[in-house]
C-alpha cells in the first residue's frame, strides 16, 4: 500500500472516531430539549456521566452487535506502525 492510501485510510479511521465520539457525547442541554431525529437509527441510547440517567432511548429491546472505539484506533495504529513496511 502506498502511503496515500495509508493516509487516506487512517483519517478516515480517524474521522469516524471523532463522528462516534461526538454522537457520544451529545447531551442536551436541558431537560426539555427535544431528542434528535432517529428514525434512521436501529438502536440508541444516550446516558448521562454524572448520573447514570438514560437520557434518550429508541429500540432499548433490540439486540445488536456493537463496534468499538478501541477497534478503529487499534487498527489506526497498526497502519501507521506498518506503513513503512507496506511501500
Amino acid at each position: 500500500m502506498k502511503k496515500s492510501k495509508i493516509k487516506i485510510l487512517t483519517a478516515l479511521f480517524a474521522a469516524a472516531l471523532q463522528i462516534f465520539v461526538a454522537f457520544a457525547l451529545a447531551v442536551p442541554s436541558s431537560a426539555t430539549a427535544p431528542a434528535p431525529a432517529i428514525e434512521h437509527a436501529q438502536v440508541a441510547y444516550v446516558e448521562c456521566l454524572e448520573t447514570g440517567d438514560a437520557l434518550l432511548m429508541h429500540n432499548p429491546e433490540k439486540e445488536i452487535f456493537t463496534t468499538s472505539s478501541t477497534k478503529l484506533m487499534t487498527a489506526i495504529v497498526a497502519i501507521e506502525a506498518l506503513s513503512d513496511r507496506l511501500d
